[in-house]
């Protein structure tokens, strides 16, 4: 998940990020240069994962005519924590 955050990233806002850099906030800046830094056999290992996970998911799905989740996977996030 984290290497096609930064992958895309890095794809979206590159172009501009070389120029102006200054511009972005100091989380998404570092999630621009990792994605910048990324070489590309380890996006495509993850994209790869990425494949099997949605196949296998598939997969799942064959088997049951619904899939039923909570809403809200995760608790509140803290307003404090930068994102």
């Amino acid at each position: 998940f984290k290497t096609l955050r930064a992958h895309h990233a890095a794809l979206a806002h590159g172009a501009r990020y070389a120029t102006r850099a200054h511009l972005y906030k100091d989380t998404l800046r570092a999630e621009i240069a990792r994605g910048l830094a990324l070489p590309p056999s380890a996006v495509q290992q993850a994209q790869a994962r990425h494949r099997e996970i949605q196949q296998s998911f598939a997969a799942f799905l064959t088997d049951f005519d619904y899939f039923l989740s909570p809403v809200t996977l995760v608790p509140p996030f803290d307003v404090d924590l930068p994102y």
